[in-house]
């Protein structure tokens, strides 16, 4: 969801650091996974949000595209990453995070709508937004 190699390590803490904090709201031990991406997603959210702030008044750092996937990808398949998340970055943040989920993490509906906290017919209008705009994106490359 994030799309950034650096940062990615702080991320990974700030989410830990939540949820170690909020460990006692956990009342059942077998959905600690939902728990912890429930938190993985709020704070993905606001690292984004905040991200686009600091682009707008002109102190974000410059994104390397070509380092998002994996280095054992094949330069194709990194370029294709690169081009996806320099469209990703394009998206309401909230469209984003549902695309993502849903179409690169594989997660029902259901989970979109649960992890975002909203409801089944609001995940999908963003999912289907965010299709859109990718393809329009896209298509113009």
């Amino acid at each position: 969801m994030f799309g950034r190699r650096p940062g990615l390590d702080d991320l990974v803490q700030e989410v830990f650091a939540e949820a170690a904090s909020t460990y006692d709201a956990l009342r059942a031990p077998e959905a600690v996974r939902s728990w912890l991406a429930t938190i993985a997603v709020r704070v993905t959210r606001r690292r984004l949000n905040r991200l686009r702030l600091y682009s707008l008044v002109g102190i974000a750092s410059p994104v390397d595209y070509e380092q998002i996937a994996d280095s054992t990808a094949s330069p194709y398949d990194r370029a294709l990453a690169a081009t996806v998340y320099r469209a990703l970055e394009g998206l309401a943040v909230d469209d984003r995070i549902a695309f993502v989920l849903h179409h690169v993490e594989g997660e029902t509906l259901e989970e979109v709508a649960m992890l975002s906290g909203c409801s089944i017919t609001t995940a999908k209008r963003r999912i289907l937004r965010a299709r859109t705009a990718l393809e329009r994106r896209l298509s113009d490359d």
